[in-house]
């Protein structure tokens, strides 16, 4: 049969089957004369078809008849069942039938007689072949002239299948895509093509007839959502061929229905939820902080990705701060790459204790906005309900710890930017360099977490914040830490960040080597280089905010950069600067900064940029009519270029916004990546709306809960 992509009209063929006499005399009805008797006792009884009509497709390789024994069983008794004429052509459309069919004594079960079907490649109209009963014995007769034949029409089913229409509609993180059956089709193939492809590519394997949707997962942030982007097809499949659907994309305007839109299980005005997030390195697991939830003692919520069904389960895991006293919880968060360890930072908690330990059932309040640590571990879906209770080595009054975290396999790294001591030494208590700042590090011995001996510092002086932002490659093998209010080169609050290398051989308490200083840009004052830092798991990709840097051409202020550091062996090898798709004064890109896994990805938040606009790369002209409703831009490096590289080879930019925008919403407060890049989540910690978990019902654009907070899944 001819393979074409044009359906073409239904052909069939015919084959008749009959039965001839000899001798005796054919009966015209059960039972009637002619020798058949009246199918008493003792009589051998009429052969017959028990269906005189049957209809096959070409493809199918044979059918069967059915051959019945009526009107008396004594004896045995046989038929020949032969091929004796119809349209169909022997040898060629169907094989030469020539068989005997017999009955035992007694037997009057039906007997099957199958015709064997050639599938050929010729596009032919129906044909038919006629079976014929003849030579009855043992004193058998033939039934009647109309059921000693059957006709078989053999229906060429080689014709090409109708075209699909194939239709699409986003959900969240997928692109969704359904049709209707058509008619001749065997199986289904999903195609795509690519923006810089010419031919399209099956995605999967063959789709079974009878499956009419499938799915697709997306990264909503690196999707290409324009008509230069990727296209998609449906082939309906038979051995004829395939035809082909319409081909089908996605509009712009789409990537924001792609959107997760997740609220708290309890919304409620004031709690910020979305002030700290992380995400799992396999992108399953997400962690958001609402620190001031629950009259500022604070909530993390925790959302799991299900083993079927939505991207992320709608319903999170909501853990409160231990007490009241635990303030802030929330305020700081992070995961480890298999999500089972998750890290909580309480910066206002104000229990008096050191170390690492339990939280007590009674807390005090004696060291006020000391600041502490909570790290629960987990089993399947459930969380310890006990977590271990972290605070720094020389916990006091105001220091704030964790302010920051960072964790990384079997290493927390916390910041506390209100620490006051002037040295490294925990003993030292003078307390002479007031908000200095400071970071303690912990590792993971056994189930155990061992404080690392010494406080790291670096450029002490009062007012530093140093710990302000941490950041810590696999193992702790790199720590990155910003002093966003350092005076670098007698620049007041121009900002400076660190990088330490680990330097014990692992199973005791950690050390690390002596700071070393990382390069600046601009170095002016107030740019607060350090307010975020991030590095890959490698560590050999360093990322550093400078939320508010001064554009210098335009005299603006407050625009925000961001400085990609590269290194290998330790040296530096390529310095990059990047800036946002809106540059204004106040926007503040750099506030929040990831990277991913590799250091081919990076995320970068101005919470206080306020362009008119929504979803995935719109426009970079829109006006600046949305106070602080924030933005991200993301860049991806290209394979074997550098950060730096311009041209062709620059770094990819996606310009990315919520799928609700209003004024003070601050989308991009806080960032978190998967290791591959492929999940993006955005905390908005202003954002207003009344929703509760990932419902499709809630509804955005009600902007009843004031600063109630929200995050983004892309």
């Amino acid at each position: 049969m001819k393979g074409t992509f044009v359906a073409t009209v239904a052909l069939l063929v015919t084959a008749t089957l009959a039965l001839s006499g000899c001798g005796g005399g054919a009966s015209p009805s059960p039972g009637g004369g002619g020798g058949g008797g009246g199918g008493g006792g003792g009589s051998p009884g009429q052969v017959r078809f028990s269906t005189t009509v049957e209809t096959v497709g070409e493809a199918a390789g044979n059918t069967t008849l059915m051959i019945e024994r009526a009107n008396g069983s004594t004896g045995a008794i046989s038929v020949t069942v032969t091929s004796t004429g119809g349209s169909a052509t022997a040898g060629q459309d169907y094989t030469a039938l020539a068989t005997t069919i017999n009955f035992a004594d007694g037997d009057s079960a039906p007997k099957p007689v199958s015709l064997a079907i050639n599938n050929d490649t010729s596009d032919e109209p129906d044909e038919t072949v006629v079976l014929t009963l003849s030579n009855p014995t043992g004193g058998a007769t033939l039934g009647g002239a109309q059921e000693i034949t059957a006709t078989v029409t053999i229906h060429d089913d080689d014709e090409s299948p109708t075209a699909p229409n194939l239709v699409t509609s986003p959900e969240t993180k997928r692109l969704a895509f359904a049709w209707l059956n058509v008619a001749n089709a065997t199986s289904y193939k999903f195609l795509r093509r690519d923006p810089s492809a010419t031919d399209f590519v099956q995605i999967g394997a063959d789709l079974a007839t009878g499956v009419t949707r499938t799915k697709l997962d997306i990264p909503v942030h690196l999707y290409q959502w324009d008509d230069a982007g990727p296209q998609y097809r449906l082939d309906a499949c038979n051995v004829a061929g395939c035809t082909p659907s319409n081909v089908v994309s996605e509009v712009r305007a789409l990537s924001a229905l792609a959107t997760g839109y997740i609220k708290a299980s309890d919304t409620s005005a004031g709690a910020q939820f979305g002030s700290a997030v992380a995400v799992s390195g396999d992108g399953k697991t997400v962690a958001i902080g609402a620190p001031f939830a629950s009259a500022e003692a604070g909530n993390i919520y925790v959302y799991i990705a299900p083993v079927a069904g939505p991207v992320l389960a709608p319903n999170p895991i909501k853990i409160s701060a231990p007490s009241t006293q635990a303030m802030h919880f929330g305020a700081s968060v992070a995961l480890s790459e298999d999500g089972n360890t998750l890290v909580v930072g309480a910066p206002f908690d104000s229990h008096a204790q050191t170390g690492v330990g339990t939280y007590p059932a009674a807390p005090n309040a004696n060291a006020a906005h000391s600041g502490g640590v909570f790290v629960y571990s987990r089993t399947g879906n459930t969380w310890s309900t006990t977590p271990v209770y972290i605070k720094a080595i020389d916990a006091d009054t105001g220091d704030e710890f964790g302010s920051a975290v960072a964790l990384r396999n079997t290493v927390i790294a916390v910041g506390a930017p209100r620490q006051d001591s002037p040295s490294t030494n925990a003993q030292d208590i003078t307390n002479a360099a007031v908000d200095s700042g400071a970071v303690y590090a912990f590792v993971a011995n056994a189930g155990t977490w061992i404080p690392a001996p010494e406080i790291i510092k670096a450029g002490i002086a009062a007012g530093n914040l140093f710990g302000s932002s941490v950041a810590v490659s696999r193992e702790g093998a790199t720590l990155i830490v910003g002093a966003p209010n350092e005076d670098s080169n007698g620049m007041a609050d121009s900002g400076a960040a660190y990088r330490f290398v680990r330097t014990d051989a692992g199973g005791g308490a950690p050390t690390w080597s002596q700071p070393q200083r990382l390069p600046v840009g601009v170095n002016h004052p107030g740019d607060s280089y350090g307010a975020s830092v991030a590095v890959s798991a490698t560590g050999d990709v360093l990322a550093i905010g400078a939320p508010k840097e001064d554009d210098l051409t335009t005299q603006a202020t407050d625009v925000g950069g961001v400085y990609v550091i590269t290194t290998s062996q330790g040296l530096l090898t390529d310095f990059a600067f990047l800036t946002a798709t809106h540059r204004h004064a106040g926007a503040q890109f750099g506030a929040s900064l990831v990277i991913n896994g590799d250091g081919s990805l990076l995320a970068a938040g101005a919470p206080n940029e306020s362009a008119n606009e929504i979803g995935v790369d719109g426009r970079a002209d829109a006006p600046l009519t949305v106070a602080s409703s924030g933005a991200v831009d993301v860049f991806a490096r290209q394979t074997s270029a550098k950060w730096s590289a311009q041209g062709d080879t620059a770094p990819k930019r996606h310009y990315i916004k919520a799928l609700n925008i209003g004024a003070q919403d601050v989308f991009g407060t806080a960032v978190g990546l998967s290791s591959d890049g492929n999940t993006l989540v955005v905390g908005a910690s202003g954002e207003d709306g009344n929703g509760r978990n990932i419902d499709s019902q809630n509804n955005p654009a009600d902007d009843s809960v004031g600063d109630s907070g929200a995050a983004y899944l892309f």
